[in-house]
């Protein structure tokens, strides 16, 4: 079969990006390394995560269920995506970077052209038998999704907002179910404060209740037992000696709070 390139247009970036087809049915921004995948007539689909390898497999299994997804790896392209192409589903990391997602969700409600789009949280679940508890009302989300269930729930999730098409052309090669990234010694202090942030906002998706004590009622104390459950996370992949009078869980739980904070 013959192969013929396609110019693209990146969703996140608006930069042209040349597509080969059949072959291939995305292709890396050259711009801003976000993924950006052959249009098909499928409901659109943002997909913001500022993990690429999560967000590859994420958009790669919406593509193969005929949605056409738009990717986006921090917070500022999301929403220049979420404005330029109104998306009817929006699939967003709970650790995004730039822009917490929890401000995004607060966005979407807020803006008429987008107020009604599906939204679902993806959560990391750093500790499994941490978490026995169900989220409540989600930030404003419609639901959410664990890392290791997005290639069997993910496309059900997405089935109320629409029948997405049949007859897409669609990638294939990315879509391997995730598996869980065994624990690795960090070394940087970038690194930690970056495993602390998502610890955090995992927390804060789980215990929505206590966050909103420590909001309303300036009890922080609420999320001790979480927030020490966080710490044991954390230290299990970094050197003590690194953390040494230091205390980056805490300082990713009062950034959350004063990103969540509305005067």
């Amino acid at each position: 079969m013959k192969t013929t390139l396609k110019l693209v247009t990146c969703p996140s970036c608006n930069a042209f990006q040349s597509l080969s087809q059949p072959d291939i049915g995305y292709v890396q921004c050259s711009s801003c390394q976000a993924y950006v995948f052959q249009p098909n007539q499928g409901t659109k689909v943002l997909v913001a995560h500022s993990d690429m390898n999560i967000g590859l497999q994420i958009a790669t299994v919406l593509a193969q269920s005929g949605f056409h997804p738009l990717h986006a790896n921090q917070g500022n392209p999301a929403l220049t995506i979420l404005d330029a192409w109104l998306p009817k589903g929006v699939i967003l990391d709970v650790a995004l970077e730039e822009i917490a997602a929890f401000q995004i969700i607060d966005y979407i409600r807020k803006t008429p052209s987008v107020a009604d789009t599906l939204i679902i949280l993806v959560a990391s679940v750093y500790n499994h038998s941490a978490y026995k508890r169900k989220p409540k009302s989600l930030y404003g989300a419609d639901d959410y999704i664990e890392q290791h269930h997005i290639h069997d729930l993910l496309p059900i999730k997405l089935a109320r907002i629409a029948l997405p098409t049949t007859d897409a052309k669609t990638p294939t090669e990315a879509c391997q179910p995730l598996r869980m990234k065994p624990q690795m010694r960090l070394e940087t202090k970038q690194q930690i404060i970056a495993l602390a942030h998502t610890i955090i906002c995992d927390i804060a998706l789980y215990y929505q209740d206590e966050i909103e004590a420590a909001l309303l009622h300036n009890k922080p104390e609420t999320l001790s037992a979480a927030l020490l459950e966080g710490r044991e996370m954390l230290s299990a992949q970094v050197d003590s000696k690194k953390m040494a009078d230091w205390d980056p869980i805490q300082d990713a739980f009062n950034n959350l709070l004063k990103s969540l904070h509305k005067d």
